[in-house]
């Protein structure tokens, strides 16, 4: 009975045979027409050892393709290879493993090359050999490919989009843009064409455009994570984080791989104050990959928002072992002079509480009173010992009662500019300490002077140099918001107008437009400054000089 029952199980493949190929390969195509890869998958192994045929190695290779396991792959599509060369389609897939999973153009070429050749009206089979002389570096060929198709299969869209992703590639924008439009007009139910579209519109700064591009193309895949991160990156630009932060949660879920999700995502707490959620994002991401700046640098500063300086510093310390970048200077000067400066002397987003345009009087009395701590002549001895240890009040103190003490003498800032672009380091040096001694708050000055002591790599000096800098335009900037007189900046000469707009906005000399006016108010004299740096985008930003 046991030698029956093992020659029964011995021949039950052959016994099988003729009734369930042919419905297995059926059951695995309709199974791959439904998108269940995996069963598909299993069911087309599963004709392999009934019938050693191309048809069910074909589907098995292609399978594993779809679930991107090129190595798996290979092993069955080269088995149908070797039962039928001459087959098209086997050749085309070996191909598109080579160039899809292994990005091995030239051996993909080969195998495209003799599925055109066995299929010579295939359209498919020519656009793909295209792509490997892209990628071999061989435009023109690519380019005549291309034309040809555009000129015998005129209803064919993706010439254009494969054209128009290489414009993209190259930053031939206004061409690539053109391009996926006229790929639009053919086919305006791909949304792989909306994804190029957009990303050419993000990458051209047109944030709106690419917002409304993403969404057309979610219309026809919902579910495509390219075009969720297109649609998340547009509207963190356009500054609406609370509506791009649902759809990065998502995104994360899908793919705790893509550092990428984690830094818009991170970033877009930061800006919402959940400076906790920045931190863990943030702590996740580097425990990913260690040696990326810009998630110690949201650690950096969440950290200072939280007023945890000490943190802050040593988030800024690492960013500095990784690469001495100004920003990671910036966040450890920072995170230093706010820890000099007492805590209740600034409100939760680092503005002084008393030292602004509507306590003008009660400043100038604490200037001119020998008795206060920020008596004018205490704050000089203090600066002349140790300039570049002052905390956020006493150098705004100090730059103040400058103006109530001494007749401002600015020094000509070419004289130390000029020599720093033309790399004379020496006599940039010297020149911005003339500068100083004719103006000790001259903040141009100190920037440059501390610019040129980190080109001859004297970084004791760039740092406190940077320090004073610093110092002065952080104090400026926590005397109010800039919106209103009420809540303007604090200056003493108009030429510090431009200094606080630059360290705040921006460079004046690069914005779209640009105009400034004055007005008396209560006696002192405001500064109306609109400026633009986006089309139809104009912010008024008020100043008042201190005297």
């Amino acid at each position: 009975m046991k030698k029956i029952l093992l020659i029964f199980v011995a021949f039950a493949p052959l016994l099988v045979f003729g009734q369930n190929f042919d419905a297995i390969i059926q059951q695995a195509g309709q199974a791959y027409k439904n998108n269940e890869i995996e069963k598909a998958k299993n069911l087309y192994i599963q004709a392999t050892f009934l019938k050693q045929s191309p048809k069910a190695y074909l589907g098995a290779g292609d399978c594993y393709l779809a679930l991107k396991q090129t190595d798996s792959a290979l092993v069955y599509l080269k088995k149908a290879y070797l039962l039928n060369p001459n087959n098209p389609e086997i050749n085309f897939k070996l191909g598109l493993a080579y160039f899809t999973g292994l990005g091995n153009a030239q051996k993909a070429l080969e195998y495209f090359k003799q599925a055109e050749t066995l299929a010579p009206d295939s359209t498919n089979y020519k656009l793909y050999k295209a792509l490997a002389y892209q990628a071999l570096g061989d435009i023109k060929k690519a380019f005549n490919i291309y034309q040809n198709i555009m000129q015998t299969d005129t209803a064919n869209a993706y010439p254009y989009y494969f054209l128009g992703e290489y414009m993209y590639e190259i930053d031939s924008l206004s061409t690539a843009y053109k391009l996926i439009n006229q790929a639009i007009a053919k086919n305006p139910k791909n949304y792989n064409f909306y994804l190029l579209k957009g990303s050419i519109e993000f990458k051209a700064h047109l944030y709106a455009n690419a917002l409304q591009t993403a969404n057309q193309g979610l219309k026809y895949n919902p579910n495509s994570n390219r075009l969720l991160f297109l649609k998340a990156q547009a509207l963190y630009e356009l500054q609406k984080y609370s509506e791009a932060i649902p759809i990065l949660e998502k995104l994360l879920l899908a793919n705790e791989q893509d550092l990428n999700v984690y830094f818009y995502l991170g970033w877009s707490y930061y800006y919402t104050g959940q400076y906790d959620k920045a931190l863990d994002i943030a702590t996740d991401a580097l425990k990913k990959n260690n040696q990326i700046q810009e998630f110690y640098q949201l650690q950096a500063y969440a950290y200072i928002a939280k007023k945890d300086y000490i943190k802050a510093q040593r988030a800024a310390d690492k960013m500095l072992q990784i690469e001495p970048s100004q920003i990671a200077y910036n966040l450890k000067i920072t995170a230093a002079l706010f820890a000099r400066t007492p805590k209740n002397l600034l409100t939760s987003d680092n503005k002084f509480t008393k030292f602004n345009a509507l306590n003008i009087d009660y400043i100038k009395s604490l200037l001119n009173d020998p008795n206060s701590d920020y008596y004018y002549k205490k704050l000089q001895q203090k600066f002349e010992q140790k300039p570049d240890r002052l905390s956020l009040d006493q150098y705004l103190m100090l730059y103040l009662g400058y103006s109530l003490n001494h007749k401002i003498k600015r020094a000509n800032s070419q004289n130390f500019i000029q020599p720093y672009t033309n790399h004379k380091y020496q006599l940039c040096i010297t020149e911005a300490q003339k500068a100083i001694s004719a103006y000790p708050l001259d903040q141009a000055a100190y920037l440059y002077l501390a610019l040129a002591y980190k080109q001859i790599q004297d970084y004791q000096n760039f740092l406190k140099y940077l320090t004073i800098y610093h110092g002065i335009q952080k104090a400026i900037v926590a005397t109010g918001d800039g919106m209103t007189d009420k809540t303007a900046y604090l200056v003493t000469n108009k030429d510090d107008i431009y200094y606080t707009l630059t360290y705040t906005g921006g460079n004046p000399n690069s914005a779209l437009s640009f105009g400034i006016k004055s007005f008396l108010e209560n006696g002192y004299q405001v500064y109306k400054v609109s400026i633009s740096f986006q089309p139809k985008i104009v912010n008024n930003i008020y100043f008042l000089i201190f005297k």
